[in-house]
Order: structure tokens, then sequence, then C-alpha cells
């Protein structure tokens, strides 16, 4: 099978598969290693660093919708509590006979408080999402019509500018699905429109530079 027909790959995995070997490797990384105070430190100076640059105000509307959303898809569905039943004694050989379930019910702590702050990273990032409405559809329409007169002028396509303009996005991408729930205190809130910005440069570019290849 020819390399294009494969679309996005390393190493012979598809970027969609590595994605998502990498988005449940940081889930194991997290629920195995990660130190509670670590992810109760990060919590806190996000909710410090939003404070700061964005108001208490708003702060305290990203902090009601993640909680919302916590409560909506882990508390309500009954995930939550599922998790811990594992941890709890049951009949003549409980679970935590040399304190396993013990072990696992502070895992899930760490693991839990991870999730809610994937979720308040995901808040900021809707504060943002008017914006992006309006210049990444904007962005595509832009590429879209670059292609077309592209597509009709003299002069071969390069397929190192398409390979490149692939991983551009498919980058991007990675790391918008990655990066919420890295342990580390993440860039100012402020930051955010700048990677959506980078998200409609990437789909610029995907679009216009794929003008020969179709």
């Amino acid at each position: 099978m020819a390399s294009g027909d494969r679309g996005l790959s390393l190493i012979g995995i598809s970027l969609p598969v590595l994605t998502l070997v990498l988005f449940l490797s940081e889930l194991g990384l997290i629920f195995l290693a990660l130190p509670a105070s670590r992810m109760k430190q990060v919590h806190v100076s996000e909710l410090q660093m939003v404070q700061r640059q964005l108001g208490e105000e708003v702060l305290q509307s990203i902090e009601a919708t993640s909680s919302g959303w916590f409560k909506r898809f882990v508390v309500d569905t009954g995930v939550l509590a599922s998790s811990y039943s594992l941890a709890e004694r049951r009949g003549k050989d409980p679970f935590d006979d040399r304190g396993l379930g013990s072990w696992f019910a502070n895992r899930l702590d760490v693991f839990w408080v991870a999730i809610r702050q994937m979720l308040f990273r995901f808040g900021v990032v809707e504060l943002w999402l008017p914006c992006a409405l309006l210049f990444i559809p904007a962005a595509f329409i832009d590429a879209v019509l670059q292609r077309q007169i592209l597509k009709y002028q003299t002069g071969s396509s390069s397929p190192l500018m398409y390979r490149i303009a692939e991983w551009i996005i498919a980058g991007v991408f990675m790391v918008l699905l990655l990066s919420p729930l890295m342990p580390v205190t993440m860039m100012s809130p402020l930051a955010v429109p700048v990677g959506l910005g980078a998200v409609a440069f990437a789909l610029w570019f995907a679009v216009v530079k794929s003008a020969k290849r179709f």
C-alpha cells in the first residue's frame, strides 16, 4: 500500500490511534504515579492565574461551568460512585485486606482531581469559542478559495509542503487533546486565542496545500 493511502502515521501507527494511545497512557500515569500534592498545587495555581488575569467574576463563571460538567458526566452518571465502590471491603475476602483498597481510593482521588482540572481548562477554552467560531470558518473559506485558484495554476504540487501541512494540523489537535490533562501549570489563559489561531492557520495551510493533490 502506498504511503499516501495510509494517511498520517508515525512508525506505522495512524495519528488518531497514536493520540488515543498517548491519551490513555497519560491517564494511566496520572492514576499510578502522580503525587496528590502536585495536582492540587496545579489546580490552585491556575485558579489564581485566571482570577488575576480575567477577574473574580470570570473565574466563578468558569468554576460553575466546569463543576456542572463534572456533575453531569461523572457524578450523575454514577461513574464516580462506581469507581470508589471498587475500593470497598466485600465479603470474607476483602479487597482492602492488605491496604490495596486504601491505595486505590487515594489514587482515585488524584485521578478525579485531574479530570476536574481538565474540565476547568476546557471551561477556559470555552470563553474564546465565540471568537473561534468567527475566524476559523473564515480561514477555511479563504483557504478553499485559494485552493481553487492554485488548482488551475501551472506548476507542480509539493508533496513535502502538503505533508508538512498535515503534520501541522495533526500536531495542533494532538496538543489540544493531550495538554488539558498535563499535571503542570498551563500557560496564561490569554494564550488560548493564540492556540485557536494556530488551529485556524493549520486548517488554512492544510486546505491550501492540498490544491493539486486532489
